[in-house]
């Protein structure tokens, strides 16, 4: 089972006339890398929060938003009576050097920047636990939500990769029928020339042996079969965090492709190479975002 690390995850509830809301975004990455937003009064227990999300996701990009919205007259302000008194009399001083009506300067300065504070309130245990089980539910939804992404990303995984399984497949048909063509015309052309200069028998064979073999492609195509059942074998039984080993397995499909397109010196074979190597790209793209 593959998980993407693409997801979204939010949960919200009331309580003591607060909205308390947590939301989670997530895309891919190599490490976990998660970016906290929260309210000051949360801030104490960051640090806790952050295992608890990395324990659910794992890795990969992480945006987190805790959010707290006051529904009722609560928790209050107070107000920095020095501060706005120094921008009442500075408006004051200023409307009489120049001989314009000050206005409602109260109103004003009340919507100066730090004219009131909220007042601090302690985090109640209470309160703390209704935090972690929205943490807890949005991690779990945007699991899901990776999950869901993770099925379809292996369907069209595992369809690529049994396509390199055709392909491999009609590579070794031609592979075969190649092998004969190259020794007919090799035994051919030394024939002839044997006739002309004389040449051991037994020394030619061995030559053409010794060409043939460096030619052979017959334990690439071997090797990639075994590749490509590892990966799906891997893709099949592992249950969680597997993204990285099957780009490994990913890497030595490539390397055998590789190899047999370098060996194949045959138009029809390198043209079904390009496109096991076409289907492998699309195959490691699609790695990228698996957890």
């Amino acid at each position: 089972m593959l998980i993407s690390m693409t997801g979204y995850g939010r949960a919200s509830k009331n309580f003591n006339a607060k909205l308390i809301s947590v939301e989670l975004r997530t895309l891919n990455g190599k490490q976990l890398d998660l970016n906290v937003r929260l309210p000051q009064e949360y801030r104490e227990k960051e640090m806790v929060i952050r295992k608890q999300v990395s324990k659910k996701l794992g890795r990969g990009k992480v945006d987190m938003y805790i959010g707290v919205e006051l529904l009722g007259e609560t928790g209050g302000a107070v107000v920095n009576k020095d501060l706005v008194g120094n921008y009442i009399a500075t408006f004051l001083e200023v409307a009489a050097k120049q001989n314009v009506d000050p206005g409602d300067v109260m109103a004003t300065a009340m919507r100066l920047p730090n004219a009131t504070s909220p007042v601090k309130e302690e985090l109640s245990e209470e309160e703390w636990q209704v935090l972690q089980e929205l943490v807890n539910e949005a991690a779990d939804q945007c699991h899901a939500f990776r999950t869901q992404e993770g099925a379809n990303l292996e369907i069209d995984i595992k369809q690529r990769i049994e396509s390199i399984l055709n392909e491999r497949g009609d590579v070794l048909d031609l592979a075969d029928k190649r092998i004969k063509a190259i020794r007919e015309r090799i035994l051919q052309s030394l024939e002839e020339i044997g006739q002309k200069i004389g040449i051991n028998q037994d020394r030619y064979e061995q030559e053409v042996i010794y060409y043939l073999e460096k030619l052979d492609i017959t334990e690439e195509i071997v090797r990639l079969q075994s590749h490509c059942k590892h990966f799906l074998q891997t893709m099949k039984n592992n249950k969680y965090s597997v993204g990285k080993k099957l780009g490994f397995i990913g890497q030595e499909i490539g390397r055998e492709l590789n190899t047999i397109g370098a060996k194949a010196n045959d138009a029809d074979i390198q043209m079904r190479v390009v496109q096991m190597k076409d289907q492998l790209e699309k195959v490691k793209e699609q790695l990228m975002n698996i957890l």
